[in-house]
């Protein structure tokens, strides 16, 4: 019980924006935008292919609790490509290594096959800026 209680209020004194992004080279370049405010999280995804106009992007909207450098998202998704809401359960490790700089380690990625076969292993880092 004290740890959801520790959770709950860390994720209430928490006010922090992420502009993150990472890419596949020669695939695509993918940018995440967080926002933790007072437990509540809202996330943008956008991926955009490098040799084509192919765009994925999708919104994440929910509540979070937070442990230390550890986030715990419950959320619902909307996407572009699936026309539902569907619910999720995220785990993020984020860690600030500067005054502006920050890193975010997601569980949530796989592979994605190309139209021609090949297998892109999908990153599971991101880095870039925090507010």
């Amino acid at each position: 019980m004290a740890c959801l209680l520790w959770g709950i209020v860390s994720a209430l004194l928490t006010e922090d924006r992420y502009s993150l992004k990472t890419s596949h080279p020669e695939i695509s370049n993918e940018t995440l935008t967080i926002t933790l405010k007072h437990g509540q999280a809202k996330a943008h995804f956008v991926s955009r292919a490098v040799k084509t106009t192919r765009i994925i992007s999708y919104d994440m909207h929910g509540l979070f609790l937070r442990f230390g450098d550890h986030y715990l998202l419950v959320t619902t998704d909307d996407s572009d490509d699936v026309h539902t809401h569907g619910f999720a359960v995220r785990k993020l490790f984020i860690k600030k290594v500067s005054d502006n700089q920050a890193f975010l380690i997601t569980d949530r990625r796989g592979s994605f096959t190309l139209k021609d076969g090949r297998v892109v292993h999908l990153n599971s880092i991101f880095s870039g800026n925090y507010q």
